[in-house]
């Protein structure tokens, strides 16, 4: 492509083959030009002197101060340095309500070189004379009522003032008021977003520059071109000729549409102002989980796990049997704090999301006795499909090994009785009045549902001998039975028979949803005095961390750091086309799940990246800078 200052020039780059405008004009010492053409047409030369010969390396012009301080400082509200000396074109703007998101991109488009001496300098303007150039005390007016070309004249007359001291609250005020008028989003004090802003106020500019510059001829633009032919080895396509905006910012990129059946490339060519990148993140997130152990008696134990971002439950149940050597169906996934259970988490559509990392999550491995029978279950249904098919193609079933037609006979009296059986959450909490609170380890129990009161209490203080005082020996329990996960609080009684056939504890039982065991979670409620009694201070249960727990604290937690290098790689990463997305190749002449890769066709004088800092989740949403 040519190019004004040094012809046509290739650069390898971001894409396979990649070329580079050159300047529109050589940036050289901007702030010399600048000063030394500002210092002729404001108070600014009076303040500053610049005698000949008397310049930096760099092309500056050095100013001689007077006595202590170059500048007096004016440290109003308008930004200025607190200091005695004042550097051009640093100083601070003030918010017309919530305009930080335009003072931003005020910010960095002032200390834009090229854009900057452009408006400052108002080149624009041609060979204008100065006396036609509408402004006052630093300040641009509007003429005859008349808004084409305003916002461009603002921002001219605000550049110019913070390059020559001049600044005051009243420029940014004119300046908003000129967007605002331009542009009804911008009405009011509300909050907007950076990037859109920077890329309609450079639309903006291109239309006003197009009107000052050439008032007949109407900004145009071209749509995007397209190229069948995959090679490309001539320069890419041309922009269109436009305003110094475009010259300066414009550049294009090339979108590759390849067919997966002939290998055949479309190209199309689109210009941008603006790269949105993203930026790598991580793919997983951690969650802590504390496992409760079956044995005589329970032990618990915390791991870290590392789950992946929008996934649901059941990848957490899959984590969690890795890292345990549990069986995915052998654990119960609750929600249980100080004070008790609160949810339980089943293997449906629910989004992982609803686990925060510092929720309190507990697994709970079955009985050993509730495994076996769960294998055999699945044995015996194994072996009665056998049979079925056996009975279907004639097969002798007198061949069947004895201690095998047990379990193919559905009527036989050795028939899996495990559904009889009901899966016990327990914890302990020590109550006043309605307050109370969590104490000693929990653990389950696996009772059949016909159990009566008696034999559930022993079982229950069974499990807690170890936590008693010494010399303390309890046949009777003194507490409440309270079931949880049912509408309202619901308690068992002792004068029921068989407490576990109770419809509150039915209710509770077929809430269970998909992925882990069937279970009722019960919370055994003592008397605060009673529990003093019995068990003393047990309150400050200690659960030992695994290891996992600090390799995935240190991995997630530790700032994530990444190249520019790393997000344009992302940005530039080649994809498939979704079915829905499908797209009829133009060889084949069929719908084809083509690969599409974005790259960087030419490059602008000044590249503007904006990175995508947010995720997103499901609907679209906007990113600020």
């Amino acid at each position: 492509m040519s190019s004004k200052a040094s012809g046509k020039e290739k650069k390898s780059g971001f894409s396979k083959k990649l070329f580079r405008r050159g300047s529109v004009r050589s940036v050289g010492s901007f702030m010399s030009r600048v000063l030394k053409t500002l210092s002729t047409l404001s108070h600014f030369g009076s303040e500053l002197h610049a005698p000949e010969g008397d310049k930096d390396d760099g092309g500056f012009t050095a100013f001689k101060k007077e006595g202590k301080g170059s500048v007096a400082s004016d440290d109003s509200d308008c930004g200025g340095f607190l200091g005695r000396d004042k550097i051009p074109g640093v100083a601070g703007l003030k918010n017309h309500g919530n305009t930080c998101f335009m003072n931003a991109i005020l910010q960095c488009l002032s200390n834009t070189e090229l854009f900057a001496e452009y408006l400052a300098l108002e080149q624009y303007r041609g060979d204008q004379p100065d006396d036609e150039k509408p402004k006052t005390n630093g300040v641009v007016q509007r003429k005859g009522g008349q808004d084409r070309g305003e916002v461009t004249e603002q921002l001219s007359g605000l550049v110019r003032a913070l390059w020559t001291f001049e600044y005051t609250p009243q420029h940014s005020r004119e300046f908003k008021n000129a967007v605002a008028r331009s542009a009804m989003q911008y009405r009011g004090n509300a909050q907007q977003d950076a990037q859109e802003f920077l890329l309609w106020l450079l639309d903006r500019v291109h239309e006003d520059l197009n009107h000052l510059v050439h008032p007949n001829i109407r900004a145009s633009i071209k749509p995007p071109i397209e190229e069948d032919d995959g090679a490309l080895e001539g320069p890419s396509p041309p922009l269109s000729a436009g305003s110094f905006v475009q010259e300066l910012f414009q550049a294009q990129y090339r979108s590759s549409l390849t067919c997966p059946h002939c290998q055949k490339q479309s190209n199309t060519f689109d210009p941008f102002l603006c790269i949105s990148l993203p930026i790598p993140l991580p793919h997983t997130r951690p969650l802590y989980v504390t496992v409760v152990y079956q044995g005589k008696y329970s032990h618990c134990m915390r791991i870290g796990v590392a789950v992946p971002l929008n996934s649901t439950v059941s990848r957490l149940r899959e984590a969690v049997s890795r890292e345990t050597k549990i069986p995915p169906d052998q654990f119960v996934l609750t929600e249980m704090y100080y004070d008790g259970f609160h949810r339980s988490f089943c293997d449906d559509d629910d989004d992982l999301d609803i686990i925060q990392e510092s929720d309190s999550v507990f697994a709970f491995e079955t009985p050993e006795t509730f495994r076996l029978e769960n294998i055999r279950s699945k044995r015996g249904s194994l072996l009665a499909n056998l049979n079925q098919n056996n009975l279907k193609y004639g097969v002798d079933s007198s061949r069947t090994p004895s201690f095998m037609q047990g379990a193919m006979n559905p009527a036989s009296p050795n028939k899996n009785t495990g559904c009889e059986k009901m899966i016990l959450l327990i914890c302990n909490r020590a109550c006043t009045g309605h307050q109370g609170r969590r104490f000693g380890l929990p653990f389950v129990l696996y009772l059949e549902r016909t159990v009566t009161w008696d034999v559930l209490q022993k079982e229950i203080l069974e499990k807690m001998r170890h936590l008693l005082r010494p010399g303390v020996y309890i046949q009777v329990g003194p507490f409440s039975l309270r079931v949880v996960g049912v509408v309202g609080i619901t308690y068992l009684l002792p004068q029921e028979e068989q407490p576990l056939c109770h419809p509150t504890v039915e209710r509770a039982y077929k809430s269970c949803g998909p992925g882990g065991p069937p279970h009722v979670k019960i919370v055994v409620e003592w008397d605060k005095e009673t529990k003093e009694c019995l068990f003393g201070h047990t309150e400050e249960e200690y659960i030992p961390d695994a290891e996992s727990v600090y390799l995935h604290r240190e991995q997630h937690h530790q700032p994530q750091a990444c190249t520019l290098a790393q997000c344009f790689q992302l940005y530039t990463k080649e994809e498939q086309l979704a079915p829905d997305d499908a797209w009829r190749c133009p060889h084949c002449r069929q719908l084809q799940q083509g690969r599409i890769k974005l790259s960087l066709w030419t490059l602008p004088d000044v590249l503007i990246l904006h990175l995508k800092r947010f995720r997103q989740i499901l609907q679209e949403q906007g990113s600020r800078m």
